[in-house]
């Protein structure tokens, strides 16, 4: 792993998902620098970088605990030949 690559340090002002769970939290903590990584690598600037991740995060902490990421996604059908 490349150890010159740093995100800035965590705002203490950070919002907290408005459907606050143990597992968002844990998702979120798990996930969070892999993904600034990431978005730095492809933006080139931690600070955008980390509005996109924060709206990623922001957007699915929407639906999560209301029954959305409780359940498995359903997988597409391939169409058939009738």
């Amino acid at each position: 792993m490349n150890r010159t690559l740093r995100r800035p340090a965590k705002h203490t002002d950070e919002p907290m998902p408005t459907a606050f769970c143990l597992e968002y939290t844990a998702f979120r903590d798990l996930h969070l620098d892999w993904y600034l990584r990431y978005a730095y690598i492809r933006t080139g600037e931690w600070t955008k970088a980390t509005h996109c991740v924060e709206a990623a995060f922001n957007a699915l902490s929407a639906g999560w605990g209301h029954g959305s990421a409780q359940r498995l996604p359903s997988r597409p059908r391939l169409a058939t030949a009738a």
